[in-house]
């Protein structure tokens, strides 16, 4: 009984091995030759998997416990793959030409655009843009608005303030009224008034 166990468990154990070994095929397949590959959308996509492997191997270098004959191994790898590399660049320039930069690598240097040069580069496009306007401006004209215009101004009546009778009392000082008749003439609200002594009464009271 302990031998057929043996047994399931170690073919459960391959096929689940198996299992594995396939789901990873699937999810990382293997990179296909340069001659297979004729669309620029195939090489861009095969080219992360390029640089993936030789990070890959570099990485390997840095393990210490290596023999020289395993590092051989790895620097070969890294050539080859290498020479690969350039291989899908050159042909992806050749697909297509007008491609400036290998995707996955660093870009070529570009000047970056400062304050000073926009600033320039929207002055001389004004200065192109005035030379296009010609210089002799013909209004439109417009009757309507015109003849609104003018009837404001036609209805606008300045008053005519005669100032020669206020000069008198400009600098005279304040007077105070306290009488109740001397009010009521100048009081729109018809309220009460109230002198200060009488308030001083109510208060003492």
């Amino acid at each position: 009984m302990a031998r057929n166990e043996e047994k399931q468990l170690g073919r459960l154990n391959r096929y689940y091995l198996k299992r594995q070994h396939d789901e990873m095929k699937r999810k990382n397949p293997k990179r296909p030759k340069l001659e297979a590959l004729n669309s620029v959308e195939d090489i861009k996509h095969w080219i992360p998997s390029l640089k993936k492997d030789i990070d890959f191997h570099l990485k390997q270098l840095q393990v210490p416990c290596y023999p020289e004959r395993k590092i051989a191994e790895i620097n070969k790898k890294i050539d080859y793959l290498k020479i690969e590399y350039q291989a899908f660049a050159k042909k992806l320039r050749k697909l297509d030409p007008s491609l400036t930069d290998v995707p996955w690598t660093e870009r070529s240097y570009q000047q970056c655009a400062t304050e000073e040069n926009l600033g320039k580069e929207t002055l001389h496009k004004q200065t192109v843009d005035s030379t296009i306007i010609p210089s002799a401006f013909v209004p439109i004209k417009t009757p309507i608005l015109d003849k609104n215009i003018s009837a404001e101004h036609s209805d606008t009546i300045v008053p005519n303030t005669d100032f020669s009778n206020l000069l008198d009392t400009m600098d005279a000082p304040l007077q105070f009224v306290k009488n109740q008749s001397q009010v009521t003439g100048h009081n729109r609200l018809n309220l009460a008034y109230s002198s200060s002594e009488s308030e001083d009464d109510g208060n003492n009271t």
